[in-house]
C-alpha cells in the first residue's frame, strides 16, 4: 500500500491494537519497579505515540506512583526522607542569636544626698516666707480692743450702738439700764441690791461696785449678751468678795479695780 493509499484508508487499518493488555512498568526513585496489568483508557482513532498526547514516566524523573498496595510503604518512606525543618526552626540552634543588654542605672548617694538637703532647704525656706505672710495679714488686720472704760454713776457708756447707765428707780432702787438708737425709754438690764459707786467696762463685761444696806459692799458683774446672769465678783477660791465699810471711790487700772473706803483702806480686786 502506497502513500496515498495510507492516507485514504480508514484509520483502524492503520492502527492495529494488540491482543493482550500493555503492562504498565513504572520506575521507582529507591530502584524498585512495578509492574501494573491494566487497560488504560485510550482516545478512540487516535495514536498517542504520533500525537504526544501520553507519555512514560522516565525513571530518572524520581516520581513514585502510589497505589493501594504501596501506600504504607510510600508513608514511611516519606516520614524517614522528611527534613525536619519545624523542628530546627523551634530549637534554640535554629533561632538567631541576639544579646540582650540591661540597661544599668549607676546611683550616686553623693547627688542624692545633696538634692534632699537642697529640698530641705527650699522647703524651709518658703515655710518661712509663708509664715511671715500670714504674721503681716494678721497685724494688718484689726488687732482685738480690750474694752475698758469707766465712768460715773451720773454718766453713761456708749458700747456698739447703745447707751449703758445706772439709772434711780421709782422704787427708790439703782439699776442698770440700757438705750438702743431709736428708742425713747431705756430697758433694764439688771437691778442692783444697793447703791452704785462708779460703772466699769472690762471686756464685755460691766461691773459696778456697791455699797449695800447693811454696812457692807461687793461688787456685781454683768456679762453682755442675751440670757446672761448678774451675779458677785469673787475671790480666787470662788468666794463672793463682800467687805466691811463705805466705798467712797472705785477706778479700773488695766485688769484690777481699785476699791478705796471711808476709813482710807483700799483693796485692790482683780478682773482675770
Amino acid at each position: 500500500m502506497d502513500a496515498a493509499d495510507a492516507g485514504s484508508a480508514p484509520v483502524d487499518a492503520v492502527f492495529t491494537a494488540p491482543s493482550q493488555p500493555i503492562p504498565d512498568v513504572v520506575s521507582v526513585s529507591d530502584g524498585d519497579q512495578e509492574t501494573r496489568t491494566s487497560d488504560a483508557p485510550r482516545p478512540i482513532g487516535v495514536d498517542p505515540m504520533e500525537t504526544g498526547s501520553f507519555r512514560r514516566i522516565d525513571a530518572t524523573e524520581g516520581a513514585r506512583v502510589t497505589t493501594r498496595a504501596n501506600a504504607s510503604q510510600t508513608a514511611s518512606f516519606r516520614a524517614q526522607n522528611a527534613r525536619p525543618a519545624e523542628k530546627v526552626r523551634m530549637s534554640s540552634a535554629g533561632r538567631p542569636k541576639v544579646e540582650h543588654r540591661d540597661v544599668e542605672v549607676q546611683s550616686n548617694k553623693r547627688v542624692f544626698i545633696a538634692l534632699t538637703l537642697g529640698a530641705l532647704v527650699v522647703m524651709s525656706i518658703v515655710g518661712t516666707l509663708l509664715f511671715r505672710a500670714l504674721v503681716s495679714v494678721e497685724e494688718a488686720g484689726e488687732k482685738p480692743v480690750v474694752e475698758q472704760m469707766q465712768t460715773n454713776v451720773d454718766e453713761g457708756i456708749e458700747y456698739r450702738g447703745t447707751t449703758y447707765a445706772l439709772a434711780k428707780q421709782e422704787n427708790g432702787t439703782y439699776a442698770l439700764t440700757s438705750l438702743s438708737e431709736g428708742s425713747e425709754k431705756p430697758a433694764v438690764v439688771c437691778e442692783l441690791k444697793g447703791t452704785p459707786v462708779a460703772l466699769v467696762l472690762y471686756n464685755t463685761v460691766f461691773v459696778i461696785p456697791e455699797n449695800l444696806p447693811d454696812g457692807t459692799w461687793d461688787l456685781i458683774a454683768h456679762p453682755l449678751g442675751g440670757g446672761s446672769m448678774t451675779q458677785q465678783v469673787t475671790d480666787g477660791e470662788g468666794k463672793p468678795i463682800v467687805r466691811e465699810g463705805e466705798i467712797t471711790e472705785a477706778s479700773l487700772s488695766g485688769d484690777t479695780v481699785v476699791v478705796k473706803l471711808a476709813s482710807g483702806e483700799e483693796f485692790t480686786v482683780s478682773l482675770v
